[in-house]
């Protein structure tokens, strides 16, 4: 992706930022600040007062006299009078003699004269907390004024403050985005979000230093400290290019010529790269406590410490291997697509009994789509308004069915009651049976209409589970080649919808009868139930070890190494 970026303009004093590890200083031309009309606060360990209450002292007294909030309600009333919050105290002493002689005392100082309550008409208000309310109001529009100052926007018409800080980013800078309309460079975008790492990796650490009073001198010397960057995002939307317009992938000689050591970090076109990496091990001891490249990885039962195991055992807690962490490992970092594993696909007895499944499915689509019209008519005697009505009342049931199916199915894997291969079999086993007794119905029911009806209405509804069992199993099995497994399984599974008609038309030729039309039921019970079992015996929603593909499922060797030697894909801004 190729596109254009540039800088965002700041006018900074001689201002140095030093960057650990970068052997070059970058300097920033900064004029003087501008400074805005609202006093600044004081720290919290200057002064004790409630953040609400600071943020009333932060708004001077010439904003009383104009748009204010409370000058407009009570205009007779002196501004000191009003510009205090109420006199309850909002800290809690654990000592009575503290709280007589100085919370109290300062309380009763406070107290305004009672004309302020009585003179004007405050005294339902205090009671009922008004006056904090509309102080906070009176915050607000001082914001209000504030944005519109500097910014000309209005906060009310944001609903929340990045969206506000966005607009005002845009509209300050006056630049326009191009927007990605490549769904690929949007998914590439999106997996390389990580968030932030928020854990303690050394449980315990004790200072040992001279110092410190119980020093050691026999044990080596050891400091802690803590460090902290602050305005993380800030600096980097400031002080680097930021991606613009006019983006484009890379084709594969540019991706084999790229280096990235020639790329400078202030130029203007700059590069999102997505790339393998390979931890040395003799980094692993170097950066123990903190690995390098996060990543977005799942965690397994296998992957926890024999501790972990134990709690996990004696609280009886699941893990949900669905669930993804940001995590720090020395792990290989891999992105890249690996060759389709077709060998082991066909080879894999699982992926016939889903195939076998779908294949049911579909069987039962045809019946339903192009056979039950025919039963209808000739059996049943329905017209055609009557044929057309009875055919598509089933969808709509059948939609409540499906979305019913999956809310279930995704309550039960996020809590952990029950895990995806046993919701996928589960389900469509409920379908499977559900279909056969409803169609032994109709096989039963014989011409009675209402009867006959009644169950193929039922039957055709069950369909929906299949759509949270066998339908969705082959993207369980395989993430990774989930469009090779389903397109395979679903191209086999429609042959049903060529296979069934025709059987029908030599079932039924020159034989409309009841007595053809129950083979035909009975045929359509055998191949689905049937379906039903080997998927429930013999299948699996369970991802399959040829997923992760490797050197012992046959893959090219020598494509592997040549793919580490270069970047995988590159987008250049």
């Amino acid at each position: 992706l190729e596109g254009a970026s540039r800088k965002r303009k700041h006018d900074i004093s001689e201002t140095e930022t030093i960057l650990e590890g970068a052997s070059r200083k970058r300097k920033h031309d900064i004029s003087e600040t501008e400074t805005n009309s609202v006093k600044h606060k004081k720290s919290k360990k200057q002064r004790g007062k409630s953040e609400s209450e600071s943020d009333v002292d932060s708004i001077v007294d010439d904003e009383f006299e104009r748009n204010s909030v409370l000058s407009f309600k009570h205009r007779r009333m002196e501004n000191e009078k009003l510009w205090n919050k109420s006199i309850h105290p909002e800290t809690v002493q654990d000592k009575y003699d503290v709280l007589i002689s100085d919370d109290l005392k300062k309380v009763e100082d406070n107290i305004p004269p009672l004309s302020v309550y009585i003179g004007s008409g405050f005294a339902a208000e205090v009671k009922s907390f008004h006056t904090d309310v509309v102080l906070l109001a009176e915050v607000f529009e001082n914001f209000r004024a504030l944005s519109m100052n500097y910014f000309e926007l209005d906060p009310v018409h944001f609903y929340t403050t990045p969206s506000l800080t966005w607009s005002a980013g845009i509209k300050t800078t006056n630049v326009t985005l191009e927007l990605l309309t490549d769904i690929d460079m949007y998914l590439m975008l999106e997996s390389g979000i990580r968030g932030g790492m928020c854990l303690v990796s050394k449980r315990f650490s004790k200072a040992n230093n001279k110092y410190l009073e119980d020093f050691d001198e026999m044990s080596p010397s050891k400091y802690i400290i803590s460090l902290d960057v602050n305005n993380l995002y800030g600096t980097a939307m400031a002080f680097y290019n930021l991606p613009e317009s006019e983006f484009r992938f890379l084709d594969q000689n540019e991706i084999q010529e790229f280096d990235l050591m020639s790329v400078q970090s202030d130029s203007n076109v700059g590069y999102i790269l997505e790339v393998d990496l390979y931890y040395p091990p003799e980094l692993h001891s170097e950066h123990n406590s903190f690995p390098m490249a996060p990543n977005h990885e799942t965690i397994t039962f296998d992957m926890l410490s024999a501790y972990q195991k134990e709690i996990c055992e004696k609280l009886n807690i699941k893990i949900n291997e669905k669930n993804k962490k940001l995590l720090n490992t020395f792990n290989e970092k891999k992105n890249y697509r690996p060759p389709t594993p077709w060998k082991s696909i066909f080879t894999s007895g699982p992926v016939y009994t889903v195939t076998y499944a779908i294949f049911g499915t579909y069987w039962i689509a045809s019946h339903f789509l192009s056979v039950q019209p025919i039963f209808l008519g000739t059996i049943l005697h329905f017209s055609i308004q009557e044929n057309g009505f009875f055919t598509s009342v089933p969808f709509a049931f059948q939609i409540v069915l499906t979305f019913t199916a999956s809310w279930i199915s995704k309550w039960l894997n996020t809590h952990n009651y029950v895990g995806v291969d046993k919701v996928r079999k589960g389900s469509n086993f409920l379908f499977c049976l559900g279909y056969s007794l409803c169609l032994l119905g109709v096989y039963f029911s014989g011409c009675e209409r209402l009867q006959s009806t009644g169950f193929g209405i039922a039957a055709m509804c069950f369909i929906g589970l299949s759509f949270t069992g066998c339908m969705i199993a082959p993207v369980d099995m395989s993430p990774t080649f989930a469009g090779s497994v389903m397109g395979l399984s679903s191209t086999i599974g429609s042959l049903a919808a060529f296979i069934f008609p025709v059987l029908v038309g030599v079932m039924t030729d020159g034989q409309q009868t009841l007595e053809q039309w129950n083979k035909i039921f009975l045929m359509c019970i055998g191949i689905v139930f049937s379906s039903g079992i080997l998927f429930c015996v013999f299948g699996s929603a369970e991802v399959q070890p040829w997923n992760y593909a490797s050197d012992e499922d046959g893959n090219n060797r020598e494509e592997f190494e040549e793919m580490e030697h270069y970047v995988d894909a590159a987008i250049h801004l």
